[in-house]
């Protein structure tokens, strides 16, 4: 590693590591704060908060570290451009890309940890964090769930399953326009169940005016429909499991979520849709941490006012649009209007054009 690397990443590693440390420090406590009052109604053990944190800490990160990686670029670059080290470097004969490369570095691996803690530790993480909150925090058990109503919930149930609920009354226990396909073990069709509306009635779910077709492998009628008014459904899934359904997709991995797609595009187009736009975010994601160092160079270096204060209203300023600009995309692919697979990196794709413009006009 040459000498002006080091330096660079010297430079960059302090504001990043504090940035880092005081973020994850600052989540913890407005998520504290946000259910101190659920925590001493129901005497939260100081053990069972330590554990939910510890295990909150993946996500966090994941969370928080485009963030930190922007601040901390920000604030390098510009403190170096304050202090004209950028021009001693360009006198010197150094080229843009040179001293921009170690920054570059650091962004793409950072974007492959998010990656690999995405893919290997938050599920994990996720599912336990919701463990944890629902039956100490929230105090939820069984079919007590929180007021509410939850739109289009979609489970991988036993039995090879596959539930879509287009409205889950959650106080009531009422499931509406249920659609069940049920696979054998190696996939093929078996039958499909169709509800107007299910309740929750003595631990069993009970369907009215539910229609039932058998299927042949090839997902051709086997005879006629069974036609029920009111039928006792063999259903193990109980209403917390389909509470559990509003969070499914950050309970998988790449490969999970993958294989739900798939599974969800023979049941329902619209269903299957929306799973696609959370699985192509799982990729995009974790390269906005490699934008985001070229935006920090870009405004860093394009400007000489410097300063703490100023880093820290740009990068809110920058996060702020990156996210909403991300959430626009993703709620157009998630409402049918766009691709899929352009709305999970549209954002990306639009960020990384400003980065490399920002760093082009410096270069020239």
């Amino acid at each position: 590693m040459r000498i002006l690397d080091k330096y660079s990443i010297k430079n960059f590693m302090p504001p990043a590591i504090y940035c880092l440390v005081s973020f994850i420090f600052m989540y913890m406590i407005i998520d504290l704060f946000g259910h101190l009052d659920e925590i001493l109604r129901n005497k939260v053990a100081a053990g069972i908060l330590a554990q939910y944190y510890y295990l909150l800490l993946p996500i966090i990160f994941v969370q928080v570290i485009p963030v930190v990686i922007l601040l901390a670029t920000i604030y390098v670059f510009s403190d170096m451009n304050k202090h004209n080290e950028i021009t001693a470097m360009k006198s010197a004969g150094v080229s843009i890309i040179k001293i921009v490369m170690p920054f570059l570095v650091v962004g793409i691996s950072v974007s492959l940890a998010v990656m690999l803690i995405n893919e290997m530790a938050v599920p994990k993480a996720n599912i336990e964090t919701t463990r944890i909150k629902q039956t100490y925090i929230e105090h939820i058990k069984g079919g007590q769930e929180k007021n509410s109503v939850i739109d289009d919930v979609a489970v991988y149930g036993e039995g090879n399953r596959l539930f879509y609920i287009k409205e889950f009354e959650v106080s009531k226990r009422r499931l509406n326009e249920i659609i069940i396909l049920e696979h054998d073990s190696l996939n093929n069709p078996v039958s499909k169940i169709i509800a107007k509306t299910g309740r929750w009635k003595h631990n069993a779910w009970v369907f009215y005016n539910c229609i039932i077709y058998r299927l042949k492998k090839n997902g051709e009628l086997i005879g006629k429909p069974l036609l029920f008014e009111k039928k006792i459904m063999n259903i193990k899934e109980t209403p917390k499991d389909f509470y559990r359904g509003q969070y499914q997709a950050d309970l998988m991995n790449f490969s999970q979520l993958l294989e739900y797609v798939r599974k969800f595009d023979r049941v329902d187009k619209k269903v299957a849709r929306r799973l696609a736009v959370d699985l192509y975010y799982k990729t995009s994601f974790p390269f906005i941490s490699f934008i985001v160092v070229l935006l920090g160079m870009g405004f860093g270096l394009n400007s000489r006012r410097g300063g703490a204060a100023w880093g820290v209203g740009i990068s809110i300023t920058i996060s702020l649009i990156y996210y909403a600009a991300m959430a626009i995309f993703l709620a157009l692919g998630k409402g049918g209007w766009l691709n899929p697979l352009f709305c999970a990196w549209g954002a990306n794709i639009i960020f990384l054009i400003i980065g490399i413009t920002l760093l082009k006009k410096l270069a020239n």
